[in-house]
């Protein structure tokens, strides 16, 4: 019988990593960053802002954010973590800070799972991925990163949020649901820009584009790719480069390791095997008892 349960249970474990790893999409989401936190709660938002004018020295905050988050149902949908590249101009702004404690927490205690680069960042790629192992799974509109950031330099700097790690690496934010699953498709990416001592625009939103595969013709060649209007090719095929509002995806530049996805869905499997064993030891303990009685 306990060899039947430890089977059961690591079918169980494989299966969730696997689905985390596949990433189905069941909704779409937007997100972005808003210049200006003023009015923006955990778990709200105000009037977004997509560009700003600061002055060479000064520190201050914007807010990466995400609408539209479906509430949870048993283990799908619902906000139970993040993850993406937060970029801008290293000769115009650094990263100082980041706190992640905003929507994550704000439907009860966080269990926290990060992993994120080193601050202060100066590199121009800062990569944060954030989860939250509880069973408490926001949905709605809120705050996903609140990033403190200094001017370091004058210029024009954009804030985009993109994405170059394995196993996607599409350029686009990953926002997880319960369990990891699902990954959802992204509507937009709301960018930003910070003016330094000079003023700034609003970058457009980028709409996030899958390429379809172009069907095999006879001499084809098959190592080159096709790009999208504006775009380039890629080796191997993959379309790259920004055309107007949309983004096509690019490919893995050998990022490796367990996504956030599959980390939230292996440990969410072991809570259930847990909680499995522990209902298991209890009827055998009853069985027990009533069999002496």
């Amino acid at each position: 019988m306990r060899a039947y349960v430890v089977v059961a249970l690591a079918a169980l474990i494989i299966s969730a990593a696997a689905a985390a790893t596949q990433a189905t999409a069941q909704a779409a989401v937007t997100t972005g960053i808003d210049t200006d936190p003023t009015g923006n709660q955990a778990n709200s938002l105000g009037t977004i802002e997509a560009c700003r004018t600061v002055k060479q020295g000064d520190t201050f905050q914007v807010d990466v954010f995400v609408k539209g988050v479906p509430p949870a149902s048993g283990f799908s949908n619902g906000l139970s973590g993040f993850g993406f590249n937060f970029e801008y101009d290293p000769k115009i702004l650094k990263v100082t800070a980041v706190d992640a404690n905003l929507m994550l927490a704000a439907a009860g205690p966080r269990n926290p799972f990060e992993i994120a680069g080193p601050l202060p960042d100066s590199d121009g790629n800062f990569r944060v991925d954030e989860a939250d192992l509880s069973q408490h799974f926001e949905s709605g509109d809120g705050v996903l990163l609140r990033v403190t950031l200094q001017a370091v330099g004058p210029g024009l700097s954009t804030l985009v949020l993109g994405d170059d790690t394995a196993p996607d690496a599409d350029g686009i934010p990953d926002v997880l649901g319960a369990a990891g699953v699902p990954q959802y498709a992204i509507a937009a990416v709301h960018n930003a820009a910070i003016g330094v001592d000079q003023p700034c625009a609003a970058p457009s939103p980028v709409i996030p584009v899958t390429p379809s595969p172009e069907p095999s013709r006879p001499g084809a060649s098959t190592g080159g790719g096709t790009p999208g209007p504006g775009g380039t090719a890629a080796p191997g095929g993959v379309p790259t480069g920004q055309t107007g509002d949309t983004l096509e995806t690019t490919q893995s530049q050998g990022d490796s390791g367990l996504s956030t996805a599959a980390v939230i869905a292996i440990s969410a499997a072991a809570a259930a095997a847990v909680i499995a064993l522990g209902a298991g030891a209890w009827v055998a303990w009853r069985r027990r008892r009533s069999r002496s009685s």
